[in-house]
């Protein structure tokens, strides 16, 4: 069965602001590379936070690539070698971005409209499903799966139900950062490399594969006009800066190991955050207090030989140097001590037997007393 559609109705705006402030919005051209843009979402989101700049909605086009969200799962990687995989601290699984998808960077205040977490992910549903009402397109949502559906049929065939756009965003002291992914004219053969957001039992579409000649002129129309019903009025503003080129160096691909090796999902140790960093992912159907119930389900990071053995063929180079310098997390006391043992092995008995502990000879040049030889003795 259907759920509802999720198109809002004439009233004021959804998830508006209360001081009636517009929004920022922005459109790049051209191919923008992934770590700029979140280097450069990420510097905005803090500007925000301080109080140093206003909100942004910045839609771009990325090239080819893969990015894998906290909850993604090694096995949905199918394959690593044909894009470029990034490591995003989002909310969701694996998501593909590439040219005529349009990706929609939201970074929007939360302490200016509502501190709801659920009513935040439900506003962009509805801004997305809005967008595509416009174009006669009815999308919606479905309980355990992330994103806007639409139903597709066929004479002859039972129905089906392919995804059309994508949601992953994160907050960091109530500002939201990364956003939605509608897809407008994607090659979507390159999907093929991933799970989409876990989901193997459906598929993936777009406006024009749905029959609809629609550009990305009118694609961001259609978005900023529902943007409108939803969150309230935007003005035209300058993309963010592609500068901090220090926080760019940080998201870079990655080799499956390294990826997986701090992602799993029978290793993770909890959000790599705190209470005000989250990663929204379908947080209004799980419950509010979803947050501080995984805050208090951490658990002690599992040991190199559990992420070789959980990860299997997918163990990189980093897994291995993890179990290389598993000896730098023992006590200081102990290093000390296995130091000295390791020194004592090493060195040579005079009497001719290597390997076995040599004892330091008395001083040759006068007879030591027993009394002189013990304090020596018991130290060793």
């Amino acid at each position: 069965m259907l759920d509802h559609a999720l198109i809002p109705g004439p009233e004021a705006p959804l998830f508006g602001r209360q001081d009636g402030v517009a929004a920022g919005w922005a459109v790049s051209s051209g191919q923008i590379p992934y770590p700029a843009a979140v280097a450069a979402m990420e510097a905005r989101a803090d500007a925000i936070a301080d109080g140093r700049a206003g909100e942004l909605v910045w839609l771009l086009e990325h090239p080819p690539l893969y990015t894998a969200g906290v909850s993604a799962k090694a096995h949905d990687l199918l394959d690593a070698n044909r894009f470029p995989v990034f490591r995003s601290g989002r909310g969701g699984q694996f998501t593909y971005h590439g040219p005529g998808q349009r990706v929609a960077y939201l970074m929007l205040d939360l302490t200016k409209r509502q501190r709801d977490v659920r009513a935040f992910v439900a506003a962009l549903e509805a801004w997305v499903a809005g967008a595509l009402d416009a174009f006669n397109v009815r999308g919606e949502i479905r309980p355990g799966r992330v994103g806007i559906w639409v139903e597709r049929r066929q004479a002859g065939a039972p129905p089906r139900e392919d995804k059309i756009a994508a949601i992953g965003v994160k907050l960091r002291k109530w500002v939201s950062f990364h956003g939605v992914a509608v897809n407008v004219e994607p090659d979507l053969s390159h999907f093929s490399g991933i799970v989409p957001c876990g989901v193997s039992d459906h598929g993936v579409t777009s406006l024009v594969d749905l029959g609809l000649p629609v550009t990305m002129d009118e694609a961001d129309a259609a978005l900023k006009a529902s943007f409108r019903r939803v969150f309230g009025e935007v003005v035209d503003a300058a993309p963010a800066p592609l500068g901090g080129q220090r926080r760019a160096q940080r998201v870079r691909a990655v080799a499956v190991g390294a990826l997986f090796a701090r992602h799993h999902p029978e290793l993770d140790a909890g959000p790599d955050h705190d209470d005000e960093e989250q990663e929204v992912e379908e947080a209004h159907r799980v419950g509010p207090d979803r947050h501080h119930r995984r805050q208090d389900q951490r658990r002690p990071p599992a040991g190199p030989s559990a992420v070789v053995q959980a990860l299997g063929e997918h163990a990189g180079p980093a897994v291995e140097q993890r179990r290389i310098d598993e000896p730098a997390r023992q006590p200081v006391e102990r290093r000390a001590h296995q130091g000295l043992v390791d020194r004592r092995d090493r060195q040579q008995n005079e009497h001719g037997q290597p390997g076995r502990r040599a004892r330091r000879p008395p001083p040759a040049e006068k007879k030591s007393s027993p009394q002189a030889i013990w304090p020596f003795m018991g130290r060793l």
